[in-house]
């Protein structure tokens, strides 16, 4: 979720990263395998094969008594390397600011171990906080509350969306007591203080309703860059995710089309156009927030597109975000919720893979964070995508586009399933018969 075409970036590489072509031509001479690399910098972003993940995101993060946050940067290059196309990565920058934050290469022994090491810590915090927390559950909730309060039992819309906000309150209550209150699982785990924590997830939730139509998946990639196979060639989110997201929306479009004969139909449900409004009214004018949304609804399409985003975030992105935890972040050493140890500010003062150990939480915590990634992590609802239809479906011919859903899901089951046997790891989070309809978890 964090990877980024250099050439989409708001900001000029070199303003932040402090990293010359001496230093990109090293490590790409050792991994090629080659004495003489003429690449530089501004060639590779040119030819669009540089990436970054940033973490600037994590600066309203203030860290714990013995505690410590870093906001790394991450670069990485598309290569082809023994006739496999892989993303290589550069270097890792522990801060913001070149020159004073330690610089680290695959090159640098010992010291790019603990760089990546804090480097998943902070790709950990955003998952957590920011993408699962922020732009998932906290933006499903006034969705579906909206979709309660403004639409009849029996409106279209209503049915439609109706399975995928399925035990989302329930988790959210969960969640509130549980996980993000005093002393709970953020505030035990995580490195930052439980107020700087849900400060992140609120500002996740703000990007998701201020820029709505962005987080439509295709648009999603093509504005971080990453949606050119020719250059971005083994990326299963994005091939796996685009096979869901266009097999969803024809089953939205299909659906919308039973009620709504044309655009003027959109325009003349009062209804509808009201679900609309609260929706997209300011929560400090009683409304849901979602203030990116269009002014009214114009024709099938706007409200289609909508729609599609809704069911995407609800069931198949959330189980894109979650379903791969337990994989990554239930073995500590290798995704720790928290650092131990002072962020380095210069190489060589750790003298084997010993000193990793220093920087891990310790046994208690590691446990509790294995616990917790055991749960949230572990998709609950037993049911497969598109599992529902006779306690949500009473219209014939709603229930025979959803059948039409179901057969083009099995299809997608298949591609995906000889996708997996041809990739260096398997990737399963968007195989229907694992993704969840809702935030179940």
């Amino acid at each position: 979720m964090e990877l980024k075409n250099v050439l989409t970036l708001d900001y000029n590489l070199r303003d932040k990263l402090g990293i010359t072509d001496e230093i990109f031509q090293a490590v790409l001479s050792q991994k090629r395998g080659r004495k003489r690399i003429n690449q530089t910098l501004d060639s590779a972003i040119k030819e669009g094969g540089l990436f970054v993940t940033d973490y600037e995101l994590l600066d309203v993060i203030q860290p714990k008594e013995n505690q410590y946050i870093s906001t790394p940067i991450a670069l990485y290059s598309a290569e082809r390397i023994r006739g496999n196309f892989q993303l290589v990565p550069i270097a890792i920058q522990l801060g913001q600011v070149p020159g004073e934050s330690l610089l680290c290469t695959p090159l640098d022994g010992i010291d790019w171990q603990i760089a990546k090491l804090i480097m998943q810590m902070a790709d950990f915090y955003l998952n957590q906080a920011y993408r699962h927390l922020g732009q998932i559950h906290l933006v499903i909730e006034p969705i579906a509350l909206a979709t309660e309060h403004h639409l009849a039992t029996r409106h279209p819309v209503n049915v439609l969306l109706k399975p995928h906000f399925e035990f989302t309150m329930a988790i959210n209550n969960t969640v509130d007591q549980a996980v993000i209150s005093p002393g709970g699982t953020v505030d035990r785990l995580l490195a930052g203080t439980l107020q700087s924590s849900l400060e992140l997830a609120g500002k996740g939730l703000d990007e998701y309703f201020n820029n709505f139509s962005d987080f439509a998946l295709p648009r999603n990639l093509s504005q971080r860059g990453v949606d050119n196979s020719s250059i971005l060639r083994d990326f299963p989110y994005r091939d796996d995710g685009l096979l869901v997201w266009n097999t969803l929306r024809d089953y939205v479009s299909r659906y919308i089309e039973i009620y709504y004969k044309s655009n003027r139909d959109i325009r003349e449900d009062f209804e509808l156009q009201n679900w609309l409004q609260a929706l997209r009214k300011p929560v400090n004018q009683d409304g849901f927030g979602v203030v990116s949304l269009p002014a009214s609804l114009t024709n099938r399409d706007q409200l289609i597109d909508i729609l599609t985003q809704i069911i995407f975030s609800s069931g198949p992105q959330h189980s894109a975000i979650v379903w791969v935890q337990y994989q990554f972040m239930a073995f500590t050493p290798n995704m720790p919720a928290a650092i131990n140890q002072p962020i380095p500010t210069a190489k060589g003062k750790f003298a084997d893979e010993n000193s990793l150990i220093s920087f891990l939480p310790g046994a208690e915590k590691s446990l509790a964070q294995i616990q917790f990634v055991s749960l949230a992590g572990t998709k609950m609802d037993p049911k497969a995508f598109s599992d529902f239809g006779k306690n949500s479906f009473q219209d014939p011919k709603a229930i025979g586009v959803l059948s039409g859903l179901q057969n083009r899901l099995e299809v997608v089951e298949r591609r995906i399933q000889r996708r997996n046997k041809r990739r260096k790891e398997c990737y399963p989070v968007f195989l229907p018969s694992r993704m969840a309809n809702s935030v179940s978890s």
